[in-house]
């Protein structure tokens, strides 16, 4: 397991948007091997679904910060967080696959939780049930707090 952590985060921009896309793409990978999906529907599937997900983001959560994260002047992922007075909310975080599991995104929610303790509020997003994120945020001592059918709602307090 590598573990640089010498990444940086820019503002999204939208000459990312491919990028982005193919990102989303790798998300739901797993998901389409198992469906059985043929590469020209999977394309297809992918390219509707994220479409959607964008709409979803700009209704729900227009005041969000979109960053990019890069890691040797490379592109390799995106955190996506809106922040209140009274709670951060990590939207979406994902990175290709070839650098998931070296630690990076591990540090990325590390720092969301130094800063939700430093302003004193909460940490809540939406995962997967039973995903690896959903083992990861529960490692951190989120708790589920609402079910959303295929997602649920959980929680970081600073309480």
């Amino acid at each position: 397991m590598q573990h640089n952590l010498n990444y940086i985060l820019r503002d999204a921009q939208p000459s990312d948007y491919e990028f982005l896309a193919i990102l989303y793409a790798t998300t739901r990978s797993d998901e389409l091997d198992r469906a059985g999906f043929p590469l020209d529907q999977r394309v297809a599937f992918c390219r509707m679904q994220f479409e959607a997900q964008q709409r979803h983001y700009r209704l729900y959560f227009a005041r969000a910060r979109d960053q990019i994260v890069m890691l040797d002047d490379h592109v390799i992922g995106r955190i996506l967080i809106t922040r209140a007075p009274d709670e951060v909310f990590l939207v979406d975080i994902a990175l290709m696959p070839e650098y998931r599991n070296q630690g990076i995104g591990s540090h990325l929610v590390a720092n969301l939780i130094a800063e939700s303790k430093s302003n004193n509020c909460p940490l809540r997003l939406y995962a997967e049930k039973n995903s690896r994120a959903q083992t990861l945020y529960l490692r951190f001592g989120f708790n589920v707090i609402g079910d959303e059918g295929v997602h649920e709602l959980m929680e970081l307090s600073q309480l």
